[in-house]
């Protein structure tokens, strides 16, 4: 297992039940913003085999199961300002396998940004993420 070593400071985590080639473990992920230095447990760092590294920088993550296959998918907030061409600087809708990998499905979820992008000064920072079924309809 290779320990995380050196990362940043703690913004958000999300804990749950993760499936992977038939063998159920618990995903953990820890979202990190600022210099400072990770002592303690050691991880597994798997963001690249996963399918999430496309999120560089982070400060929310929400857990769901968006299309109702019995895995739990993500979705990520940036606290950058959206630049069209750096895909690092967008929030991520990431739609869970089953087999220990993700699948970006940001563009064409319905989840674009509105009014030319996100922007600090028109709809202010994003810090935190959550979903909620309003209506019961399990969407």
């Amino acid at each position: 297992m290779e320990p995380l070593g050196t990362a940043a400071s703690i913004t958000s985590l999300a804990k749950a039940p993760y499936r992977a080639l038939n063998m159920r473990y618990w995903l953990i992920i820890l979202l990190a913003m600022g210099p400072s230095v990770a002592t303690g447990q050691p991880y597994l760092e798997v963001s690249a085999r996963s399918g999430i590294d496309v999120v560089l920088r982070a400060s929310g993550i929400a857990t769901a199961d968006i299309d109702l296959d019995g895995d739990l998918d993500l979705y990520t907030v940036s606290p950058e300002e959206r630049d069209e061409s750096d895909p690092t600087t967008w929030n991520h809708l990431l739609r869970n396998r089953g087999d220990g990998t993700f699948e970006d499905i940001t563009v064409g979820s319905g989840i674009e940004p509105f009014d030319g992008g996100y922007r600090r000064g028109q709809q202010g920072n994003r810090f935190g993420v959550s979903w909620g079924d309003f209506d019961g309809d399990r969407f």
